[in-house]
């Protein structure tokens, strides 16, 4: 038996080759967001869903903690990134340079800070896009830790009990939950 949490990914280089090498008798799938942006269907790979249940409908059922989701969305002009690309070869660090920068970390952590004014006890998880982000951010916002894959399970275990004992307010995590 093959069990897949994030099924979503199932599509994923990493993943598909993994899944598609062994011949399980039973695999499962677990995901909240089934749909992917690629527009293939992770039930080709996991048959139908047994249990559809939209995540609104999970919290109010109390079988996922109640949260505060908010999302922070940098205005983009593409024209730019399209006269860069049209220059040379266009990277992800390249837009990265563009839009992950100092000030604008700074001015994201002014907004949480804002946000959690909002909240009788904020205890806040930030999603971040790779471990270099990860660990920039939580450096600059107060009272957090980073979280990722590249630290020692020992290290992240600590660190996931001081969180829970609201100990550590904050924790910007990337690849570990």
């Amino acid at each position: 038996m093959i069990v897949v949490d994030e099924a979503q990914r199932a599509y994923a280089p990493q993943y598909f080759e993994t899944l598609t090498y062994f011949t399980p008798r039973l695999i499962l799938g677990s995901t909240g967001t089934k749909e992917r942006l690629d527009g293939k269907d992770i039930g080709d790979i996991f048959g139908e869903s047994i249990l559809p249940l939209p995540l609104e409908e999970a919290i109010a059922r109390g079988m996922l903690a109640q949260l505060d989701y908010r999302l922070i969305v940098d205005d983009l002009d593409e024209s730019k990134l399209e006269k860069l690309g049209k220059r040379k070869q266009l990277f992800r660090t390249d837009i990265d340079q563009r839009l992950f920068i100092p000030q604008r970390d700074e001015q994201i952590v002014q907004y949480i800070l804002k946000a959690e004014e909002e909240l009788d006890d904020p205890h806040t998880l930030i999603f971040s896009k790779n471990i270099k982000a990860c660990e920039r951010f939580a450096a600059v916002l107060p009272n957090s830790h980073a979280y990722h894959s590249s630290i020692s399970r020992s290290e992240r275990d600590v660190c996931l009990d001081l969180f829970r004992r609201r100990m550590i307010n904050r924790l910007v995590s990337v690849d570990a939950f």
